[in-house]
């Protein structure tokens, strides 16, 4: 026999959704969503909505470009390097 278990007014379905499920939820929010790829030896930004890439030597210029482009707005960047791909949450610079 189961036993059902009582669920508060406080129930967080969004913590029982799959991982994927969430960040997709969370990139819909955002329509801003910059892409940084790594090309051979150089990091590629693409921004939202655009055709063309912008090259830089190091991850952390790819990342201070997209900070000043999107004057701060963007929260999450696409990472795509050596077949991984990943989301990540931009920290706020004050």
């Amino acid at each position: 026999m189961m036993r059902r278990r009582f669920v508060s007014n406080s129930y967080d379905i969004f913590a029982h959704l799959s991982r994927a499920t969430r960040w997709q939820m969370v990139l819909e929010r955002n329509s801003q969503l910059y892409r940084i790829t790594l090309v051979d030896h150089a990091w590629h930004v693409r921004r939202p909505a655009a055709t063309m890439d912008h090259a830089f030597g190091s991850i952390d210029d790819a990342m201070s470009f997209v900070r000043n482009d999107s004057g701060g707005t963007a929260e999450f960047i696409e990472v795509v390097a050596e077949n991984i791909y990943m989301v990540k949450k931009l920290e706020n610079r004050t």
